[in-house]
Order: structure tokens, then sequence, then C-alpha cells
């Protein structure tokens, strides 16, 4: 349930949506994201709810993308969009999983050259 009270499921398809774009700014803002740990206010639950908690402050969000927080009816952050922010997550994790760092790049190509001068040497060996 959103903060207007609406209840249901968020549609995915192409053709319930206009105005789509990259990702761009979103995924800058993703990056500089500062996880952090706490506990809620006592008031916030049932007594003995005081575990603690990991995730992201809203303001501190709102401060790199306004588009991922929910707002109060007053209009102030309420809550992080954490369906959002997870799947954008989800999808920058598994590309960089998959995208080979700087120096593995650098140690292929090594590798690379160290094959084809040992197929020169090896070359070389059986002309004698």
């Amino acid at each position: 349930m959103n903060s207007n009270g609406r209840l249901g499921t968020v549609t995915s398809s192409r053709g319930f949506k206009k105005g789509i774009q990259r990702l761009a700014k979103v995924r800058e803002a993703l990056y500089a994201l500062q996880p952090v740990i706490f506990r809620y206010n006592e008031n916030m639950g049932p007594e003995g709810f005081n575990d603690l908690e990991f995730g992201l402050v809203a303001e501190d969000i709102e401060k790199l993308n306004p588009e991922l927080v929910v707002r109060d009816k007053a209009g102030k952050p309420d809550s992080v969009r954490y369906q959002q922010v997870n799947a954008i997550l989800a999808q920058l994790v598994s590309r960089r999983a998959l995208s080979p760092t700087p120096k593995l790049a650098e140690q292929e190509k090594r590798i690379e050259a160290l094959m084809s001068d040992l197929q020169k040497v090896s070359a070389g060996l059986d002309a004698r």
C-alpha cells in the first residue's frame, strides 16, 4: 500500500508507461547511496520492536534524486522507493560482476602477449 492509501500491484508493461528514459542520473545517484544501520523510535511499532535495521534515510536519498522517495500528505520525505532502488541495484551489481575489471583486462592482454611470444619461440625451436 502506498502513502496515498492505494493498494495493488505495479504494472511493468511498456503499454502502461510513457516518457520512458534511460537511468543515467538515477544510476549515478545509486552509486552515491550511503546505507545506514539503525533502530526505529519506540513509538514506531509494538512493544519490543527494537530490531537492528539496515536501510536508507529518505532525506539523504531526496538530495541525490527526489524521484526515489515517497512523500507524505504534507509533501515531506516519508520513505524510500526500495522496490525501484533494489531493482536498479541488482542490475548494476550483475553488470559489474559480468564486466571484467581493468586489472583483469590488463592481465588477459599480458597473457595473450606471453602466449604469442611462446608460440614464436616454439616455432623457432621447431625450425631447427
